[in-house]
């Protein structure tokens, strides 16, 4: 564990005896109104297998993230493309205008993509029509990976909003907040034209494992929908408002390894509100989807 998911423990440990009085108050400085929450703008050629979904080739914004794992595929969220939606796929820039795009032939959604699904699957997959250089590809984590998540500096990046409308922080009863909004609104995605804002350029923000029994205790507190899968990684860094947020869903979270090298070891999936100081964004945990991507994969 690292010393800053320690410190994330104690931080929402002092949230729960707060809450468990009924009455929390927001820091003043815990609400945010820059975002990828609280991020930078990446360096030139950074996060290159980062994608952006597009309505077409004619849409300046885009939707949502992924990211390339193959020369033909890209990773994304299954709730990116639900209801058999084809997006166009830009790639190999940071800024929106320098994206090129390319075709998608098919998508693929995850079976357990389903809010009653024991093991959650907010993943699927898009073929491309043509293919993209494999210099852009990043490597999936697996077991051994996902084992040590908690020991790695872990990078959310993508062009999702610049701002959480809904987050206020004056709130003082965070429980009726929560029991008022619907959870399937909690999801990263579709930031559609007017709705809101996206910057032009990528912006990453660099966030930590947040430990899993104590992220699905936290998000439990707000009744039986909000329910943190098996499947699922807990990341932020509590009190800082760094996190992912609308339009970035799909997008990748890497862990850079001791050697350097990176693994992708989520994918952009929901979370309550945007940099909230208590409950961390939530991504779909890749090695336990490995073996089905490898398959689909093969078979497609």
């Amino acid at each position: 564990m690292s010393q800053y998911s320690t410190l994330g423990r104690k931080f929402f440990a002092a949230a729960i005896a707060a809450c468990a009085a009924a009455v929390f108050t927001v820091p003043a400085n815990a609400a945010s109104d820059s975002f990828i929450t609280q991020g930078i703008k990446a360096a030139d050629g950074a996060w290159p297998w980062q994608v952006r979904l597009f309505d077409g080739k004619d849409d300046p914004m885009g939707f949502c993230g992924g990211s390339v794992i193959n020369e033909r595929w890209v990773l994304t969220a299954a709730h990116c493309v639900e209801g058999g939606y084809i997006p166009v796929v830009g790639y190999g820039a940071n800024n929106l205008a320098n994206l090129k795009r390319v075709g998608v032939e098919k998508v693929i959604i995850h079976p357990d993509y389903t809010v009653e699904a024991e093991e959650y699957g907010d993943v699927a997959l898009l073929k491309l029509a043509e293919p993209i250089p494999s210099e852009l590809i990043v490597k999936l984590a697996d077991d051994d990976v996902n084992a040590s998540v908690a020991d790695y500096p872990l990078t959310v990046s993508g062009w999702g909003a610049t701002f959480d409308e809904n987050l206020d922080p004056t709130v003082n009863d965070l429980f009726n907040l929560a029991f008022a909004k619907n959870p399937g609104e909690t999801m990263r995605k579709a930031v559609k034209s007017g709705d809101m804002s996206v910057p032009e350029d990528l912006r990453e923000a660099s966030i930590e494992y947040i430990d899993h029994e104590f992220c699905k205790e936290r998000y439990s507190s707000l009744g039986s929908g909000w329910k943190v899968s098996n499947t699922e990684i807990c990341a932020g860094a509590p009190g800082t408002g760094k996190d992912s947020c609308y339009g970035d869903s799909g997008g990748p979270l890497v862990a850079k390894l001791p050697d350097g090298s990176f693994r992708q070891v989520g994918v952009v999936s929901w979370g309550y509100e945007c940099g909230h100081p208590v409950f961390p964004g939530i991504y779909a945990r890749v090695s336990k989807f490995v073996p089905w991507i490898k398959s689909a994969m093969e078979s497609n």
